[in-house]
């Protein structure tokens, strides 16, 4: 215990060099750094950090606009654009399924588009579509397109549910132009 003592009286008296001897896990008397030195080490340290969290926070922002904007030019998509934490990556995320009825010829260069835009950006959107190809579906495929809608209505009710909450391990939703369809599964048409 008497160690700890004086290892957190110097903590105390000596902060900066605190950080520097914690970074370089220095124990003992022999490998002291001066004080100029730890100094210059802790400034460095700072500038850093706060540069990358500029740079950060200035490419998420970016990314925030271009993500809404994508998200908005889809008209035979349902849409739920969410912000994760900032611990997740990537950071933002789109869920899809396409409107039924819809146009096919429009939805098909929408597909088109999607596709350019996980290209463009698949380190910094994660893009899920929760439904088919535009194609004539089988039996079993019909039945597995209805478990797809349930979990992406279910995706979409988590995010209406917590909206009011800060601290949702799962992000916030941002955008969606299909709350409507928590109402009732035969209202939208879905075969």
């Amino acid at each position: 215990m008497w160690k700890l003592e004086n290892i957190l009286d110097f903590m105390k008296k000596h902060p900066i060099k605190s950080y520097v001897y914690a970074g370089h896990q220095c124990l003992d008397i022999w490998e002291e750094i001066g004080n100029f030195k730890c100094l210059k080490e802790y400034v460095f340290d700072w500038i850093n950090y706060h540069k990358y969290e500029y740079k950060k926070n200035r490419k998420n922002k970016k990314l925030y606009k271009v993500g809404l904007k994508f998200a908005k030019k889809l008209n035979e998509h349902y849409v739920i654009f969410i912000q994760r934490p900032s611990n997740w990556s990537p950071m933002f995320r789109l869920v899809l399924r396409r409107k039924n009825p819809c146009n096919d010829e429009r939805a098909k260069y929408e597909e088109e588009c999607i596709e350019e835009f996980e290209d463009k950006y698949f380190m910094e959107f994660s893009v899920d579509q929760y439904d088919y190809a535009i194609k004539e579906l089988t039996e079993k495929e019909l039945e597995d397109d209805k478990k797809l809608f349930e979990q992406f209505r279910g995706i979409l009710q988590h995010y209406l549910d917590n909206a009011d909450k800060d601290t949702d391990s799962w992000g916030k939703l941002i955008y969606s132009n299909c709350k409507y369809i928590l109402l009732d599964i035969d209202d939208i048409g879905v075969t």
